[in-house]
């Protein structure tokens, strides 16, 4: 026998009793790892699919709530548009426009400037401040 088929005969035939070839721990090993990586990638694509319809589904409850909101309450969708920030936070949290409704009805919506009588105006007020 030549040394190539020596060669070749000892890459096919077991290395001893129990242990597999070199061919059999190297096919394996390969079979394993591509295994390995068609699972991850099987894994990452089910995990973005089930991510993008979440996030169509928060999307579309927003975008329902936003019009239940217009159509049931006309006044506090125009205020809404006016303050974008407290808009976002009502969309995730719909309590939020209860509280504006309840904080809109009794009047005290905001801060109110100071009102010192109908002659009160801007220079009367800063002089008191000269001293």
């Amino acid at each position: 026998m030549s040394k190539i088929e020596n060669d070749f005969y000892s890459l096919l035939l077991p290395l001893g009793e129990n242990q597999p070839s070199p061919l059999a721990t190297w096919v394996e090993a390969s079979a394993h790892s591509q295994g390995r990586a068609i699972a991850t990638e099987i894994k990452t694509t089910l995990m973005g699919q089930a991510s993008g319809r979440a996030r169509l589904q928060t999307a579309i409850e927003g975008d329902m709530a936003q019009d239940a909101l217009t159509v049931n309450n006309p006044l506090v969708a125009g205020l809404l548009e006016s303050f974008p920030t407290v808009k976002k936070r009502a969309l995730k949290n719909p309590g939020v426009i209860d509280f504006l409704i309840n904080k809109l009805a009794s009047g005290s919506g905001g801060s109110q400037p100071p009102n010192n009588g109908p002659t009160d105006n801007f220079a009367q007020r800063l002089n008191k401040y000269r001293g």
